[in-house]
């Protein structure tokens, strides 16, 4: 899960990208490292997108890990129960 001081870092490099953005005409030499530093905000979100997925995948299998474990008891209750009944 992304940390809300990594979000801050987020914020804040994308607040600078944006700032700067409109004045790399008058100061040229900060042009690669600008664009630098969108390449690693894109790269950013693109992980924070991909934690998500996994974090919403995650919940989704152990949702069904625990329908099975109640399933598993169910049966072997019933499958203990007619032994039993049996023997």
């Amino acid at each position: 899960m992304i940390t809300p001081r990594t979000k801050e870092k987020l914020v804040d490099w994308q607040v600078l990208y944006d700032n700067l953005a409109p004045r790399l005409t008058d100061m040229p030499q900060f042009t690669a490292d600008h664009k630098a530093l969108g390449d690693v905000l894109a790269q950013a979100r693109d992980l924070e997108k991909a934690q998500e997925t996994a974090t919403a995948q995650l919940r989704d299998i152990n949702q069904q890990r625990r329908t099975l474990v109640k399933q598993g008891k169910d049966l072997r209750s019933r499958l203990g129960l007619g032994l039993k009944g049996v023997l």
